[in-house]
């Protein structure tokens, strides 16, 4: 991450994102949303870092998926 990057302001964006994918998700009766943001976002973690396909992530990802968060 740069150094210039307001954290609070990612992790906001982030969490709201979260709000309405699980929103979208339920509404739909499709976790189809869930699954987008979720590629979305952890592939552009990776690329931010200059990693292809956002292979920094996998650990957090997997972490993730095990406690059920995403």
């Amino acid at each position: 991450m740069r150094a210039d990057t307001n954290c609070k302001q990612l992790a906001t964006f982030i969490v709201s994102s979260m709000q309405g994918a699980f929103l979208l998700a339920k509404a739909q009766r499709d976790p189809a949303p869930v699954v987008n943001l979720k590629e979305v976002l952890f592939w552009s973690c990776g690329r931010k870092l200059g990693l292809p396909g956002g292979s920094s992530c996998t650990r957090t990802k997997t972490a993730c998926e095990r406690s059920g968060f995403i």
